[in-house]
Formats: structure tokens, sequence, C-alpha cells
């Protein structure tokens, strides 16, 4: 007990809470990054589809989007031929049946 009070003499919790909400604030909302995916999606002329459990898949990416010669390929990896699970919501991969979608 005396190192509780110990270390609340000392840790300022307000800063603490300040930075945990401005860290709350930052986050991405899944919606709003589905949505923009989405739309980046049909610009590049991929077809996205809504699976009846509520995820995502994309059943061919074409060979341009994994060519070696693509800075993005070079640098984050190259993507799979196909997507059969895609989710934007952490929660999804809780689900035993979907411990193999992507995040």
């Amino acid at each position: 007990m005396i190192g509780i009070a110990l270390a609340r003499a000392y840790v300022d919790f307000g800063s603490f809470q300040k930075k945990n909400f401005e860290a709350e604030e930052k986050r991405l909302i899944p919606e709003y990054v589905e949505k923009y995916f989405r739309n980046s999606v049909e610009l590049a002329g991929l077809k996205v589809e809504k699976r009846a459990d509520g995820l995502l898949r994309i059943l061919h990416v074409p060979t341009s989007f994994r060519s070696e010669q693509l800075e993005s390929v070079r640098h984050y990896g190259k993507p799979e031929s196909e997507y059969k699970k895609i989710t934007f919501h952490k929660e999804d991969l809780e689900k035993d049946t979907h411990v193999d979608a992507v995040l």
C-alpha cells in the first residue's frame, strides 16, 4: 500500500489521462478505413464482395498489382493473389471462424 501512495506522489495522472484521451482520438475508426479501402479498390478496378458473414473478399488480385517492379511491392511485400476474408474490425479476429482473416 505504501508503494501505491508513493507512486501517486510522483506520477502525473492528469498528464497520463490527457495523453490517453489524445491517443483514443487519433485511433482510426474501422468504418472510415473500410470506406477508404473500398473507394480505393474501386478506383483500382478490383472487385470486392461482401460475404454472408459480413467480411469482405477479393477473389482475384491482378499480377500487375503483384509485380516486383512496383515500389510498394518491394517495400511492403507481394500481395496475395486472392483474399478470402478481409475485416477492418479487430473483434472479428477473435471469433474462431475468422482467425485466418486479414486485418
